[in-house]
């Protein structure tokens, strides 16, 4: 559904609203000043906008629309009150207020031109109720000229009925802009963050390439030289073992990082259950010497949920890595599992010591970090927020000193993981229009 069969649907609502509260004002001023009104001519206008109403409901659900029909209707409607207008008091009817709602409308929804157009059109509805002649049958209200205290007080309920719709149109358009500035910066800062990982991804790979012939040689040359000292100390032994084995581990990062390095969130969903996965987490948490305990909440923990099972296995990794090293000694790490409302909901839960206020507006940044030399260069987080926001998610921290830190991602599964991903590849673009985000 296109931006402007949003705003179509929106407009027809008003308009549905407006009938019936033009209903409630011709029927009152009939009865409180016992006035005869042209009911076929009335009922014939009110018919007519009824009818253009469901026909717009119509188009705007089952068809693509664009801004003539907006002006169309707004046309049509400045031609209906018109008539109203003219078949009750003509231009004495102090309703004619009602065009400046029409015209507000029409400047917060529609390109200059067409917002001037129909002001014109306004301002010759208005003039036309001077010259033309009165609607046969009407009857005003005996001595009606004499009743300028009458007409005052039409004119403040009009004045009042055309504040409100002004300024609650003025309002939501407020709201839509200041939710379109806050969708915006959110993708400045995605985009920003994506083209940090890419530069990332581009290093990894160089850093791949430049060390894997100084680490080839640094194997070769100790494996000699465990050859040369196989009558050495075992404390020497050992160390050269040491060297090997950690030569290996190196060999393997920098492998998967080349193999890795500039992969998009682009790999094939896989059906997998809730029981499944958290036995995967507690194996790879076991295999970095953490001790987690995996809860898993929901009546069915054999529901299977499509998700990009490497993606989210690194991102979780990341997290469990943190939480080790944040933790106090014997304290195990909670992992909370659960699906709600169409999310797979994740919670890492370490007991360390909580980071202060200035230190959580900073998680995530790349190379951020308050780890010792050695243990860590700052990018577990914001890899694990890009990967999780490639997936359409979100992750979010919560902590505070001498409680932990809390670390949660949630990602769309099923429906809502598609809109998600649609969302994040087909941004709305610059110029869609008012309440583009109401969906039915």
């Amino acid at each position: 559904m296109g931006p402007e069969n949003i705003q179509l649907l929106w407009l027809a609502r008003l308009r549905w609203l407006a009938l019936t509260g033009q209903l409630l004002v011709v029927t009152g001023i009939e009865a409180l000043l016992s006035m005869a009104l042209p009911w076929v001519a009335l009922g014939i206008v009110f018919g007519v906008e009824a009818a253009s109403n469901l026909l717009c409901t119509w188009f705007a659900r089952r068809r693509p629309v664009n801004e003539w029909w907006l002006v169309s209707v707004l046309a049509v409607d400045m031609v209906l009150l018109t008539a109203l207008l003219h078949m009750t008091g003509g231009p004495v009817n102090p309703f004619s207020f009602l065009y400046l709602v029409h015209i507000a409308l029409a400047a917060v929804t529609l390109r200059q031109l067409a917002a001037w157009g129909l002001t014109a059109l306004g301002l010759i509805g208005f003039g036309l109720l001077f010259v033309l002649p009165p609607w046969p049958g009407f009857t005003p209200p005996a001595a009606h000229h004499d009743h300028l205290w009458l007409h005052l007080q039409g004119m403040y309920v009009a004045f009042g009925i055309s504040a409100v719709f002004i300024v609650y149109f003025v309002q939501r358009v407020r709201e839509a802009l200041a939710q379109r500035e806050r969708e915006l910066a959110a993708a400045r800062d995605l985009a920003a963050r994506q083209a940090r990982f890419a530069a990332l991804a581009t290093m990894a790979a160089g850093a791949a390439h430049e060390l894997g012939t100084p680490l080839s040689t640094i194997a070769v040359a100790a494996r000699e030289l465990e050859k040369a000292l196989r009558d050495a100390p075992e404390e020497a032994a050992a160390d050269i073992r040491l060297i090997r084995q950690q030569v290996r581990r190196c060999q393997t990062i920098l492998q998967q990082m080349a193999s890795e390095a500039g992969q998009g969130f682009g790999e094939n969903m896989e059906m997998v259950s809730l029981a499944e996965f958290a036995a995967a987490i507690e194996e790879g948490g076991a295999t970095q010497g953490a001790k987690i305990a995996v809860e898993v909440h929901g009546a069915d923990t054999a529901q299977r949920i499509p998700i990009a099972r490497q993606a989210l296995s690194r991102a979780i990794a990341n997290l469990l890595r943190n939480a080790r090293q944040a933790s106090r000694e014997g304290c195990p790490i909670q992992v909370r599992i659960h699906t709600v409302d169409g999310l797979l909901r994740i919670e890492v839960r370490d007991h360390g010591h909580g980071m202060p206020a200035e230190v959580l507006a900073r998680a995530g940044e790349p190379f951020f970090t308050t780890k010792p030399p050695g243990e860590g260069i700052g990018l577990g987080l914001f890899l694990t927020r890009t990967l999780v926001e490639q997936m359409g998610g979100q992750l979010e921290l919560e902590s505070e000193e001498g409680r932990g830190t809390t670390a949660r991602i949630l990602v769309p599964v099923g429906v809502r993981q598609k809109a998600a991903l649609q969302m994040r590849n087909d941004p709305p673009a610059k110029g869609q229009g008012l309440h583009a985000r109401e969906t039915a």
